[in-house]
């Protein structure tokens, strides 16, 4: 959910439509940050994972931040879908390995349910070949967990406001511009033209 956040002095938390479906609320500091936080939005995260201590990982990472906000956390992909279906999110953080269905699998469920949807891919498994893939099914990114520390953060902003985040040397690879909407159209033509490639 898109929401702008109010000035400290005054926490009212009154409802505005900001050119899109969702509420919004502005938020103290936002011209100081990023690109992203110039237009003073706060971007609303569910995380998906198995492991509880990587979830608690993944929050304490996002409470560094004043833009990012962990809306919620799923454990398996059934409760995910709930969620996603139930509520509004901006950025759903998803893991590949889920007890119950793949991220993959909740990943497509989610793009039909919510296309408008944003799904950054966390995984302990190395990009390739599951970024393509991932990029294939709707994924707006791919970040391997071992640069979350560094990367989360930088991640959830670059697919929040539309565009892509992958490594540089997966971009390359796949021939991938990682901006905006032009990067989704030449990523889903590079993924057909490998594809029937093969």
């Amino acid at each position: 959910m898109i929401r702008q956040v109010a000035p400290a002095k005054e926490r009212t938390l009154t409802p505005l439509q900001v050119g899109h479906p969702r509420v919004s609320r502005p938020f103290p500091g936002s011209a100081k940050l990023g690109l992203f936080n110039l237009v003073g939005m706060m971007i609303r995260v569910l995380i998906v994972d198995d492991n509880a201590d990587v979830r608690e990982a993944l929050k304490r990472i996002i409470q560094k931040t004043s833009d990012i906000d962990v809306g919620g956390e799923a454990a398996d992909g059934q409760e995910a879908l709930r969620m996603i279906d139930e509520q509004e999110w901006d950025v759903v953080l998803l893991d590949i390995s889920l007890p119950d269905l793949s991220g993959l699998q909740v990943l497509k469920q989610t793009k039909r349910q919510r296309p408008n949807v944003r799904v950054l891919m966390v995984s302990v498994h190395p990009e390739e070949p599951y970024a393509a893939s991932a990029l294939e099914a709707g994924a707006s990114g791919y970040l391997t967990k071992d640069k979350a520390a560094e990367q989360l953060a930088y991640a959830i902003r670059t697919v929040g406001t539309g565009s892509i985040y992958l490594s540089p040397r997966i971009a390359e690879r796949l021939g991938v511009k990682t901006t905006g909407d032009v990067a989704r159209s030449q990523t889903e033509g590079t993924l057909r033209k490998t594809n029937s490639d093969s």
